[in-house]
């Protein structure tokens, strides 16, 4: 390379010499010519060599500063870790979920002692602060989401005011680490570990753990830095949050907008630029990955390039000295060279001749050469130059290998000094695992020399349960050349095991050449101090919330007591209230009926007494019809009441039809000072009801408006459709309800009366107005379509009903109360059919035996269940139809009827009862039954249904 550079240089010269003969020279310009030829490649290529020194090292400079970053990082990635766990594990804490908030101010009190100078804050689901450790329990504390809306900070380039990162954790349930903000409370810088308290999987409080920024300007501060070095903590926005110069002046403010720039382009990096000091520096980055918080290294630039500045400097001063050195040289050797050649040419021609001349002696071999043989002076002429020129080249190349070597040794030497200033323990193993050299600050911690601990000697210092561990993971991350990270124990000089993390990292040369490894190493011990300590704490959390579970418990199996009492006592004053309403309908009852039989018993006096007057006899025979058609109607109106009555006839009904025509005969009975409004919904669906009972309802409800103005007022009808969803009620069974609203404006009811209003016989009118059992039935005919009533009223403002009745759907379908007539013209029945009558009342048996005797049918009685299945299974075959009461001693109607229709499928049953229960209505449908009656029925209408069911012959 020296030749090629040497003839690179020369070359040029050699041409221009050629083109242009120049004016002969001096041996000694010659010489001082020549020395320029041969030092000057050997500058330039020092040069070079210095010049890519001083990249090595500043790379090298570069990885130490990126490592220190990341390891600045990871140590507030652990201080804020520690804290995250503090308030996962607070926000954990049972005293929350029974809401005793003091319990869990004193608990977070004691965590917030571990925090170095922060406070645990609660917020509620609004952003208020329920507790606050820094002020005492129950002060009045802000909401951050409110009382900070608008407002800035004056004095901290604009930091906001409260932690607003409390809404962001409510609604996403996440955690969340804040940037840096003024608190409310504090009114000082805080950063903040916002967690959720999570119950059943919504979000119920947002606890909060803030923290002053001297915590983590502290945590830089440890971290061992060289001096003059700066390390700064910055915010997602760009705010300085922590640093280990002047934090009072800067913490708060916004960095440059270059360095802003470079923390979004990356995770990590390097730059150098000026701090806000003014002060030159190298600058690296890591932004962390759980805060997003970035953390900046900066080192002075001058500090760092002063060696550098040295070297060239010495290499400059160097190389002038060499300079003027080889001059000095050149000249002293041309002039002593120069002398005797020039006598030699001036004598040249006797040197030809061969004769001898007397020359001055000279240090120069081939002079005194030429002295003794001209012959050979030519040839020792070149010879001299040949020898003289490999002199020059050898030891052009041995000061070349001189100085390349000399240059090694300040590498090495910078980086020793560099290694051993680092404030983490350093070693550097080569290509054969074994360890070659560690910094100072490893042999001062194990308290042994360099030649105790390399090649495998650090491994003696390793604690023996982790050193195999240790082993293999060096081993196997040495021969997949990839960088590793382990945790160990090692002694200390002191005899202790400490505990380190150990990173280490493949090395190579700038050709890709594996060199070995480097590692550096932490000490980790008082982390792991403060993990046990943070377990420990959360095993005497966990004893405190056990304990305090069984104290729960044992409150709550005391209130579950207290409320089963409670439960017995409401239960007897129903009871008790349920007897005062069955007594007041069985006055009611009685004295309904007592005028029925004093009417019937009075009429059947007069009969006795008519002394066969036919006209006199057809009276008191209509009275008689009409008084017992009256107390069916008040049984009827018993079975509604207590939900046991179908009606007569369910169908689909159009409730606005049905209201219209209501209100025509309203508007014409009732008192022309009454006004009334109707708003009917023309979209609302059908519903599946009893005509005549729906009438009935309305014509109640307007009945009572009526009676309550007196001296006149406003009806007001509404119908229109509701969702099942939006009903005041619980759990409605449809998804569509009709509702129909009756709204008056008489005078009203108080709550006691309204409460009442459903009761039998209950009344607010005088003796005299009163009829009958009033707005029960009402209650009780709503609840048998499925539906729902509700009443609001106010004295002297008007009262609203309110009836909700289920859509029908397309499905519903419509049970017919008379008998069916398909097929039954088919049978061939005559008035001769055989009719077993089973009736328990004996009375009621022989009359019904003599009618249907008298119309022709031949008859059979049972007076029970037994007999009735005994009697058909004699006459199976001659029965024709079977007149089946449903409350029968011995054995009940329904099991009759299944007996009877095991036995003859075929047979015809007409049934009848008081009331017919959903079961027994099932039955009618499901076990092809051919007509009921409803009990008390009139004798021509039996007679009618039986003629419908056996007809004459066609």
């Amino acid at each position: 390379m020296l030749s090629r550079l040497s003839r690179g240089l020369i070359a040029p010269v050699a041409e221009v010499l050629k083109r242009k003969p120049l004016q002969p020279r001096s041996v000694r310009i010659h010489l001082i010519i020549l020395v320029l030829a041969a030092v000057l490649p050997l500058v330039v290529l020092a040069a070079l060599l210095f010049w890519r020194d001083v990249q090595l090292r500043h790379d090298a400079v570069e990885r130490g500063m990126r490592n220190t970053a990341r390891a600045l990082s990871l140590a507030v990635d652990r201080e804020v870790g520690s804290v995250l766990a503090v308030g996962q594990t607070l926000a954990a804490c049972p005293d929350i979920d029974v809401r005793d908030f003091k319990s869990f101010y004193h608990l977070s009190a004691m965590a917030a002692e571990t925090l170095k100078g922060g406070w645990v804050v609660l917020f509620d689901p609004t952003g208020q602060m329920i507790i606050n450790t820094r002020e005492p329990f129950g002060a009045p504390l802000p909401n951050p989401l409110q009382d900070s809306k608008g407002s800035l900070a004056n004095n901290r380039d604009n930091l906001p005011m409260g932690n607003q990162a409390i809404k962001t954790v409510l609604q996403t349930g996440r955690p969340l680490f804040s940037d840096l903000f003024i608190g409310l409370v504090s009114k000082l810088p805080l950063l903040s570990v916002t967690v959720p308290v999570v119950r059943n999987g919504k979000v119920i409080y947002a606890l909060s753990l803030a923290m002053t920024t001297d915590h983590l300007n502290d945590l830089l501060r440890q971290q061992g830095l060289p001096a003059g070095w700066i390390a700064v903590l910055v915010d997602r926005k760009g705010t300085i949050t922590a640093r280990t110069v002047a934090p009072e002046k800067f913490v708060g403010v916004t960095t440059s907008p270059r360095l802003i720039a470079r923390l979004s382009q990356g995770e990590t990096g390097w730059d150098s630029g000026w701090t806000r000091d003014g002060i030159e520096v190298y600058s690296s980055f890591a932004r962390s990955h759980l805060t997003g918080w970035s953390t900046v290294l900066g080192a002075p630039r001058a500090a760092i390039d002063a060696p550098m500045n040295d070297s060239i400097a010495i290499l400059i001063s160097g190389t002038a000295l060499l300079s003027f050195l080889a001059l000095g040289a050149a000249l002293v050797f041309g002039r002593r060279i120069s002398g005797p050649i020039s006598r030699l040419a001036q004598s040249a021609d006797a040197i030809q001749r061969g004769e001898q001349i007397d020359l001055q002696k000279s240090a120069v071999a081939e002079v005194e050469q030429l002295h003794r043989a001209l012959l050979e002076a030519n040839a020792a002429a070149r010879a001299a130059d040949a020898e003289r020129e490999r002199r020059l080249v050898a030891d052009a190349k041995r000061a070349e290998a001189e100085k390349a070597q000399e240059a090694l040794r300040e590498s090495e030497e910078r980086f020793r000094l560099m290694a051993n200033s680092a404030p983490v323990m350093i070693w550097v193993s080569g290509t054969d695992k074994r360890c070659t050299w560690f910094n100072n600050k490893w042999l001062d911690f194990v308290g042994r020399s360099m030649e105790q601990e390399i090649g495998d000697g650090w491994l003696d210092n390793v604690h023996p349960g982790d050193r195999n561990r240790t082993v293999q993971t060096y081993n196997n991350s040495f021969d997949a050349r990839q960088p590793f990270s382990m945790e160990y124990r090692l002694r200390r000089a002191d005899g202790e095991h400490r505990w380190i993390l150990d990173d280490g990292v493949p090395r190579h040369q700038a050709n890709g050449e594996f060199l070995g490894y480097i590692g550096s190493v932490f000490d980790l011990t008082e982390r792991k101090k403060a993990e046990e300590d943070l377990k420990r704490f959360a095993e005497e959390l966990e004893s405190r919330v056990a304990d305090r579970t069984e104290e729960l418990q044992a409150a709550n199996a005391a209130l579950l007591r207290d409320i089963e009492e409670r439960k017995k006592l409401e239960a007897q004053l129903v009871q008790s209230q349920k007897m005062e309403s069955i007594g007041t309908l069985a006055g009611g009852i009685a004295h309904d009926f007592n005028d029925i039989l004093n009417i019937i018993s009075g009429y059947i006096f007069l009969l006795t007494e008519s002394g066969g007057q036919r006209e006199q006899m057809e009276e008191s025979v209509n009275v008689i019809n009409e008084t017992v058609q009256r107390g069916s109607a008040l049984v009827q109106q018993l079975l509604t009441l207590g939900q046991k009555s179908r009606g007569t006839r369910y169908a689909l009904l159009n409730i606005n039809t049905l209201a219209e025509g209501l209100l025509k005969i309203v508007k014409e009975t009732f008192q022309k000072t009454i006004e009334l409004t109707f708003f009917l919904d023309p979209n609302i669906p059908a519903i599946l009801g009893d005509k005549t009972q729906i009438e009935q309802v309305l014509l109640n409800i307007f009945v009572n408006a009526r009676d309550a103005m007196p001296g006149g007022g406003s009806i007001v009808l509404r119908t229109c459709s509701v969702d099942g969803a939006d009903l005041p009620f619980a759990s409605p069974t449809a998804g569509t309800y009709v509702c129909l609203e009756v709204i008056d404006s008489g005078i009203g009811m108080d709550e006691s009366t309204r409460n009442r209003i459903f009761e039998p016989f209950f009344s607010t009118k005088e003796t005299s107005q009163r009829a009958g059992l009033g707005l029960s039935v009402v209650y009780g005919i709503i609840k048998n379509h499925q539906g729902y009533i509700d009443v609001e009223s106010q004295p002297s403002c008007g009262t609203a009903f309110r009836i909700y009745i289920p859509a029908a759907p397309a499905s519903d379908f419509v049970i017919e109360e008379s008998g069916r007539e398909d097929g039954s013209c088919a049978d061939g029945f005559s008035e001769q059919a055989t009719i077993l009558v089973i009736e328990d009342e004996a009375a009621a048996l022989t009359v019904l035996s003599k009618v249907l005797s008298g119309r022709g049918y031949k008859i059979l009685t049972a007076s029970d269940g037994e007999s009735a299945v005994e009697i058909f299974s004699q006459y199976i075959e001659s029965v024709d139809i079977v007149l089946l009461d449903m409350g029968l001693p011995k054995m009940s109607g329904k099991d009759v009827l299944i007996r009877i229709k095991a036995l003859k499928p075929s047979i015809k049953i007409v049934i009848a009862s008081g009331y017919f229960e959903s079961d027994l209505q099932a039955d009618i449908v499901q076990d092809d039954i051919a007509a009921y009656i409803q009990k008390p029925y009139m004798i021509d209408n039996v007679i009618e249904i039986l003629r419908r069911v056996i007809p004459h012959p066609s």
